[in-house]
């Protein structure tokens, strides 16, 4: 019997790595701009800094903003656009931005709705939302995963 051909998908016990979040090769131009950065005077300078290279590294984090609103097709502010360090942070964001968001809106919207399939980083939200006096219910999917 020959080895598998690990090239192809047809020995079971081949793994198959499938996060490509995390494993996804970089664009060539985020690593032009990265580069560019690294090589510039504010590279790692705090833009909240009141010195004149935070206030440098400010306008260039706020005309990265700019940037990113355009391309985005616009319809928000620059200054609405929040970077965050990946993706735990965003969905902490989103979640706790949306539910307490709609809460303050309306005081009698209290209920948020989670798949129970989600990704770890919203499911670990869960308690902190019934903390802040929220009822959470957890949606298990169908049999063919779908959530309804």
């Amino acid at each position: 019997m020959s080895a598998p051909d690990p090239k192809t998908c047809d020995d079971p016990r081949r793994l198959v790595y499938l996060d490509y979040a995390a494993s996804a090769p970089i664009r060539p131009e985020a690593l032009d701009a990265e580069r560019a950065y690294e090589a510039s005077e504010i590279a790692g300078v705090n833009p909240n800094s009141l010195h004149t290279l935070g206030r440098r590294a400010a306008r260039a984090l706020d005309g990265a903003r700019r940037d990113l609103v355009r391309a985005l097709g616009g319809g928000f502010r620059p200054q609405d656009f929040i970077l965050t360090s990946g993706g735990t942070e965003s969905n902490n964001l989103a979640l706790y931005g949306l539910a307490l968001g709609a809460r303050g809106r309306d005081r009698s919207r209290r209920r948020v709705v989670i798949s129970a399939i989600e990704h770890d980083s919203e499911l670990d939200v869960a308690p902190s939302l019934r903390d802040a006096g929220l009822e959470v219910t957890l949606v298990r999917p169908g049999a063919d995963g779908s959530v309804s």
